[in-house]
């Protein structure tokens, strides 16, 4: 509000001039397709989104197959393998090496505690 108590009328621009019949109607055009593509990519953004879990039910699928292959077949949990294109289950990659079998320590006899265990010289 003024200092009298009328409402202040915003600033009016500066015209420069007219842009032609057939730049306008080109900027509209523009303005129509840009506004076509921004609409596109969130349709493109909404159908990515459905692949993206169609994808992630077939691993899951998948993993469960496998799982259950894995246990009739009595693969152990952590065994890297394969399903080959004719259906046999085959190890892939390094094969893992059997548990080291370390002595029995306590089967060694030792000395009674009696027993003088010095060499003699």
């Amino acid at each position: 509000m003024s200092d009298n108590g009328t409402p202040q009328q915003p600033p009016q621009p500066h015209i420069f001039g007219e842009v032609e019949p057939d730049e306008l109607q080109r900027l509209a055009g523009l303005k129509q397709q840009a506004d076509g593509i921004i609409h596109q990519m969130g349709v493109n953004r909404v159908n990515e989104h459905r692949l993206i879990m169609q994808l992630s039910q077939c691993e899951q699928a998948t993993n469960e197959i496998v799982k259950v292959a894995g246990e009739r077949l009595g693969i152990p949990n952590g065994t890297a393998w394969s399903v080959t294109s004719d259906g046999k289950a085959v190890s892939v990659g390094p094969q893992p090496t059997p548990p080291q079998m370390r002595p029995n320590l306590s089967a060694v006899p030792t000395p009674d505690a009696g027993e003088d265990t010095t060499p003699e010289a």
